[in-house]
């Protein structure tokens, strides 16, 4: 099922002439996506990481996250159980190794870009591209992100 509607949101987007939106970008309003980016392990396996900013006042849930292409697609916990996180009012989902992640199947080189499409609480899905890391690179520091 995850293909077919992996396969549909891409022909929908090619469609529709859109590409993948550049970060920072709203998924709904007063929710934005920072950032995003993915490691590989070579044989078939990604990890996906993402910052997603609840600015609200309530609590957003319902979190669908797909990487376009990947047979499979799971948001797990630091313990590796499949999970359907809620982003508290005020908070942010910090995705990083040895915590919250997203699990891929799909093999990608470093270097390379990966199509992730994000939607929170049913809104339509949003498209952007998560840069994977080469070896040894240095993950991005969400810390020195300018929250405006």
């Amino acid at each position: 099922m995850k293909t077919i509607s992996a396969t549909l949101l891409s022909l929908a987007v090619m469609i529709v002439g859109a590409g993948a939106s550049e970060l920072p970008v709203v998924i709904q309003d007063g929710v934005v996506l920072e950032e995003a980016w993915a490691t590989s392990d070579g044989q078939g396996g990604l990890e996906v990481f993402l910052v997603i900013n609840n600015r609200t006042l309530t609590e957003v849930g319902s979190l669908k996250v797909d990487v376009l292409g990947a047979s499979e697609t799971e948001l797990r916990s630091a313990s590796g159980a499949e999970i359907a996180p809620v982003i508290p009012a005020r908070a942010e989902l910090y995705m990083q190794p040895g915590g919250v992640y997203i699990l891929a199947t799909t093999a990608v080189e470093p270097g390379a870009t990966v199509p992730v499409s994000v939607s929170v609480a049913g809104t339509a899905p949003t498209l952007i591209d998560a840069r994977v890391l080469s070896p040894g690179e240095d993950v991005p520091d969400h810390h020195d992100y300018d929250h405006g």
